[in-house]
């Protein structure tokens, strides 16, 4: 049961890390955006 509980855990952290660059890069999409339209 513990070792399911580790498994589960660490699958749970890789899970928010993906969410978390996943969020990161749709941030630095939005940037590019805004700042092409401050361009154009």
């Amino acid at each position: 049961m513990d070792f399911l509980n580790q498994i589960y855990r660490r699958d749970k952290k890789n899970e928010m890390k993906k969410v978390h660059t996943f969020e990161n890069k749709g941030l630095n999409v939005i940037k590019i955006i805004e700042s092409l339209a401050i361009i154009s």
